[in-house]
């Protein structure tokens, strides 16, 4: 994104000048090395343009959790590479933690030959090693400023390339640490774990897993719904068929303005190793769950698609429900041939925020007459016919234990059949 350009130009200029006092340069140098770029991206080029193309920088305490979890040591002589590498924040995370030489020119050389990144962005990853530069100096102590052909030869394996395009990058290195983007794409047929739209992190993780060599270790920031969506199964089921799962960590939101939770995922790869026991979500033996009192399944009615045709029936859409209330009979209607629902039945939204007050709001809907029922619900009906049950379980659903269950296995911002399927029956509500 060339609307951080200034922002680069500024850094490198004050490497190669040093205009600035000792006392407002360590602070500038600070702010530069933590939430600097990613505040100038903001300003610059608007938080639409990020979105859209994905480009949101690591902060400074995710970056620390992430390389706590690859487990570097300073005396080891690894080569870490991120393939989207953006401005070097997870690389800076990492020279934070090595050893450093007597001058800037010799820190500059060890870790160059260590630190591996590449981005599409030639603005990033101009960025990127003009930051790791202004670490060397910041850390050796040292103002005095590097010449242009030596901030030109610093990190030669910082690059601009597309990683999707050159995947032998990954069997070069030791420890591989990423934050790629979280769009939506389509993907190819080489990705047979899933079709059509796809989280594009999901694809950056597995030309990683499949690429990198045999016991190289991975840590990735990633989208809780890689984790935790029924989407994701066979995603799942392929990292577990080439690595060793060691750390699952749920992390909260990425930040406050990519509103997307995120966790960490780190893993050994090797073929054949992993014993079946990575813990993606909590489940937990609790004995009975939801399913086995109730048959889950979610509206039938998409409104801007379905056409009004066939029988008038008793109609609800998240509109016509009020929280936590009995709906003693459906009054609206609409023209619908599909599947209907016989009351009593509990009516859960499907939009649900890792953020709002409870995970599942409910209604339980009464009356003589089947419904037709909007695809944004969710719709459990007891297998024992009664209102009692359904009352039993909105109860249940009230309980903190449900939002805290509910906000370790699925912090999307919808809720899916399997959640709500394996929700504990929680004793003594």
């Amino acid at each position: 994104m060339d609307e951080l350009l200034p922002y680069v130009r500024e850094l490198e200029q004050q490497i190669l000048t040093q205009r600035l006092s000792w006392t407002r340069w360590t602070k500038w140098c600070d702010v530069s090395l933590n939430s600097g770029a990613a505040l100038e991206l903001r300003q610059a080029a608007g938080l639409r343009a990020q979105k859209r193309q994905g480009a949101f920088f690591t902060g400074a305490s995710l970056a620390e959790r992430a390389v706590s979890a690859l487990g570097m040591s300073v005396q080891d002589s690894c080569r870490y590479f991120d393939p989207t590498c953006g401005a070097g924040d997870l690389l800076l995370a990492i020279a934070r933690k090595m050893n450093i030489g007597a001058t800037v020119a010799e820190t500059l050389s060890q870790w160059g030959n260590r630190l591996v990144g590449c981005d599409i962005s030639p603005v990033f990853v101009r960025a990127a090693r003009a930051r790791l530069a202004l670490l060397a100096m910041r850390r050796v102590g040292c103002r005095e400023s590097l010449t242009s052909r030596e901030l030109a030869e610093a990190f030669p394996s910082i690059t601009t390339a597309d990683i999707r395009n050159c995947t032998d990058l990954y069997s070069q290195s030791d420890r591989i640490v990423m934050n790629p983007p979280y769009t939506l794409v389509n993907v190819s047929d080489k990705y047979v774990w899933s079709t059509g739209l796809t989280n594009a992190a999901a694809c950056f993780a597995a030309d990683a897993i499949v690429h990198c060599k045999a016991g190289a270790r991975i840590v990735a920031i990633l989208p809780d719904v890689l984790r935790s969506g029924t989407r994701y199964e066979r995603w799942r089921t392929m990292v577990e068929k080439f690595a060793s799962i060691d750390h699952v960590e749920s992390c909260g939101l990425f930040d406050k303005n990519a509103d997307v939770d995120v966790f960490l995922l780190g893993l050994n790869v090797e073929a054949g190793i992993n014993d079946g026991s990575a813990q993606w979500r909590q489940d937990v033996d609790v004995g009975d769950r939801v399913s086995d009192r109730f048959d889950v399944s979610v509206g039938a009615v998409v409104p801007h698609r379905d056409r009004e045709e066939g029988p008038d029936v008793s109609y609800v859409d998240v509109r016509g429900l009020h929280p936590w209330s009995t709906k003693l009979r459906v009054s609206e209607t609409r023209r619908f041939k599909g599947r209907l629902f016989e009351p009593p039945f509990v009516a859960i939204r499907r939009t649900s925020s890792p953020r709002d007050g409870r995970r599942a709001v409910a209604t339980t809907v009464l009356g003589q007459e089947d419904v037709a029922v909007e695809n944004h619900i969710i719709v459990c009906t007891p297998r024992d016919r009664s209102v009692e049950s359904c009352q039993k379980f909105v109860a249940r659903l009230m309980s903190q234990k449900t939002d805290e269950w509910l906000n370790e296995r699925i912090r999307c911002r919808h809720l899916t059949l399997g959640a709500v399927g394996r929700l504990p029956w929680w004793s003594g509500e």
